[in-house]
C-alpha cells in the first residue's frame, strides 16, 4: 500500500518537531538581532533626554540669577537719586546755619525715599490705633489703658513694612491692655 500525503492548505509549514525547531533558530536571531537595536535607539534617546534636561536645568538656574540681578539693579538705580539728594544735605549742613531748609529737604529725600520704596511693592504697615494682629506687629510691651480697648495698638516704637503680601518686617508696638 502507497501512502499518500494529505494536504490540508498547510503546505508551508513543517511536519515535524525537528523542522519547526529548526526554523526558530533561524528566526530566532534575527529577531534577537531587531530587540538589541530597538534597545540601544531606546538607549540613546534617553541618554540625549537627560542630557537636554541637564542642559535645561543650568538655563532655568541662570535665567533665574539673571532676573534677580536685573530687579536688584533697578532698585539700587532708583535709590541713586535718593543717596544723592543725602550727600547734598550733609555738604549743605555743613556750610549753612539755615535748619528750616536743612529740615525740609531732609523731609523731601525721606518722601523720595518712600515714593522709590512704593515703586517697587514696599509699603509700610499701618499699625496706630488698630488692633494687634501678631502677623503684622510685634508687641514690645503692653501698657495699661482705660482710654483704649485692651488689644488697640497705642504706639509704633518702629515701623513696619510689607513687600506685596509678604512681610518684611513687622511693626513693633506698644498695646492696650485692661
Amino acid at each position: 500500500m502507497v501512502e499518500i500525503p494529505i494536504k490540508n492548505g498547510d503546505e508551508d509549514k513543517p511536519e515535524n518537531v525537528e523542522e519547526v525547531a529548526e526554523a526558530q533558530e533561524q528566526e530566532a536571531p534575527d529577531e534577537l538581532e531587531t530587540t538589541r537595536s530597538e534597545l540601544e535607539e531606546t538607549k540613546n534617546k534617553l541618554l540625549h533626554l537627560a542630557a537636554d534636561f541637564e542642559n535645561y536645568k543650568r538655563l532655568a538656574v541662570r535665567r533665574e540669577s539673571e532676573s534677580k540681578e536685573r530687579a536688584v539693579k533697578s532698585v539700587l538705580t532708583d535709590l541713586l537719586p535718593v543717596l544723592d539728594n543725602f550727600e547734598r544735605a550733609v555738604h549743605a549742613s555743613s556750610s549753612s546755619q539755615d535748619i528750616q531748609n536743612l529740615k525740609i529737604g531732609v523731609e523731601f529725600i525721606l518722601q523720595q525715599l518712600h515714593e522709590v520704596l512704593r515703586s517697587h511693592g514696599v509699603e509700610p504697615i499701618e499699625a496706630a490705633g488698630q488692633k494687634f494682629d501678631p502677623q503684622f506687629h510685634e508687641a514690645q510691651e503692653e501698657v495699661p489703658s482705660e482710654e483704649h480697648e485692651s488689644g488697640t495698638i497705642l504706639d509704633e516704637t518702629q515701623k513696619g513694612y510689607r513687600y506685596k503680601d509678604q512681610v518684611l518686617r513687622p511693626t513693633i508696638v506698644k498695646v492696650a491692655k485692661k
